[in-house]
C-alpha cells in the first residue's frame, strides 16, 4: 500500500506556484489538503508570505503540541531573512505533517521532500480542519 503523501514528493519548486508542475510551500499545503482531506485554502496569488498570513490567520485554525500533531497537520517554520542588514527568523515556511515526527515539505530550488521534524526550526502545528 503506498502512503498518501508519495505522490507529493518529487515535485518541483517555482515561487508562487499553486499546480504540480511548479509549487512553492503554501500551495503544496493547499493541494495536499485539497486532494486528500477535501479543505481548500485560498490561492493567495501574488503574495509570497503566505506561510506568515497563515501563521497571523493561524486563530482560524486550532494550534496542537507537537506531540499531538498527526497527519496531514500543517507545519508552521522559521526561515532566516535580511531586515535591516540583520538576519531575523520568521515563520515563513510551512509543511504538512506526512507522519509522526515527520514533515512534507518544499523549499526554493529544492524538490519536494520529507524530512524529520527535528531538524526543521518549526514555530507551531496547526490541525487540518474537517471539511
Amino acid at each position: 500500500m503506498t502512503h498518501w503523501s508519495a505522490p507529493y514528493v518529487g515535485l518541483r519548486f517555482a515561487p508562487r506556484g499553486r499546480e504540480r508542475g511548479g509549487i512553492d510551500c503554501y500551495g503544496l499545503l493547499r493541494l495536499v489538503w485539497a486532494e486528500v482531506a477535501g479543505v481548500i485554502l485560498p490561492r493567495h496569488d501574488g503574495c509570497c508570505d503566505e506561510a506568515g498570513t497563515i501563521a497571523r490567520e493561524s486563530m482560524a485554525f486550532t494550534e496542537v503540541a507537537a506531540d499531538e500533531a498527526r497527519p496531514l497537520d500543517a507545519v508552521i517554520m522559521n526561515t532566516d531573512v535580511m531586515e535591516c542588514g540583520k538576519w531575523v527568523q520568521r515563520p515563513l515556511h510551512m509543511g504538512v505533517v506526512a507522519a509522526p515526527g515527520w514533515v512534507l515539505h518544499i523549499e526554493h530550488h529544492r524538490l519536494s521532500r520529507i524530512d524529520r521534524a527535528a531538524g526543521l526550526r518549526v514555530v507551531k502545528y496547526l490541525r487540518c480542519p474537517q471539511p
